[in-house]
């Protein structure tokens, strides 16, 4: 006999209580910490919006769309809004599998990609001039190294922030 799911919503449960039972169970999965910071800073900004202390049946999806609509008319760049709507997607999803809510769907908007302009020739010539160790401040010199660094090894920014002396 096939299984059927019965969808019942929990009429009393606020949008922030559910975002905390989210947050509890995305840490027994064992997420990374920054995984869960970008979640909380997702309910964050969603609450500038609208506010998490409503009822999850509150949620509709004219809402989500307002929440759409509301970034883009402050200025916000498409791969911005995606950027949020990823974070709030997941959440809305956990929400929709725990009958929190109605089945939402939260759709990322077309994205024009920018097009990113490498440095000119003069602009490498200046990153990658030694200074005068002499004359110059501690923070040119170390400016100069991290970008010698960088372009030798490859490594990513995250990588070289995370170097230890030892």
């Amino acid at each position: 006999m096939k299984a059927i799911k019965i969808n019942i919503i929990e009429d009393e449960i606020s949008i922030k209580k559910a975002f905390i039972n989210f947050h509890q169970k995305s840490r027994l999965k064992n997420l990374r910490e920054s995984t869960l910071n970008f979640y909380e800073e997702s309910i964050y900004l969603f609450d500038k919006y609208y506010n998490i202390e409503n009822k999850c049946t509150s949620l509709t999806q004219d809402i989500i769309d307002g929440y759409i609509e509301f970034m883009q008319r402050k200025g916000l760049k498409g791969t911005t809004i995606n950027t949020r709507l990823r974070g709030l997607r997941t959440i809305i999803n956990y929400f929709n599998s725990n009958g929190y809510t109605e089945y939402l769907n939260v759709m990322l908007i077309k994205a024009d990609e920018e097009i990113k302009h490498p440095y000119t020739e003069k602009e490498l010539e200046l990153l990658l001039k030694k200074p005068n160790i002499k004359k110059c401040q501690f923070t040119e010199y170390r400016d100069w190294v991290i970008i010698n660094y960088i372009l030798a090894t490859g490594n990513r920014v995250g990588t070289v922030t995370n170097i230890k002396i030892r």
